[in-house]
């Protein structure tokens, strides 16, 4: 069985980066046949650029940013998210809304977002200055939430 998050769209006048803005609610598709057909399902998520992880636990985790940027956390393949963690503020700095996670060690994910006019040290990457700033923050995870 393959998972797939897809983002949808964009909500008119909120291209960009913003505080505010948000991405429309994101799709799932699921497929039991290697690909050959898919069942599609409108999640009650907004979000952009979603990253999918399974961790060794069992958890799985979804990360999306607009606004924002969260982890959801599910125990059922995907199926339902129970659990949700903020991992930037919403109204004190601004991100794009792309963020990674990758399980550094068992239970224990790195995630990975920027921020705009950042005041920390900054860290340019693909040669584009307007985003000032890469955070990183360790998350451990567990099933207590079961």
């Amino acid at each position: 069985e393959w998972l797939c998050v897809m983002r949808t769209g964009n909500k008119a006048g909120t291209a960009g980066i913003s505080l505010n803005a948000g991405g429309d609610d994101m799709l799932s598709a699921r497929t039991t046949d290697y690909g050959k057909t898919w069942e599609l399902r409108r999640m009650n998520v907004p979000g952009v650029k979603p990253k999918l992880l399974k961790m060794s636990n069992g958890i799985m985790v979804l990360a999306t940013g607009r606004p924002g940027n969260r982890l959801l956390f599910s125990l059922d393949e995907g199926r339902s998210w129970r659990k949700e963690t903020l991992i930037s503020p919403l109204n004190s700095m601004m991100s794009s809304g792309y963020c990674d996670i990758e399980e550094v060690e068992p239970g224990r994910l790195l995630a990975v977002y920027d921020i705009v006019n950042g005041t920390i040290d900054r860290f340019w990457f693909g040669g584009v200055e307007r985003y000032s700033a890469l955070v990183g923050r360790f998350i451990d995870v567990s099933r207590r939430f079961d």
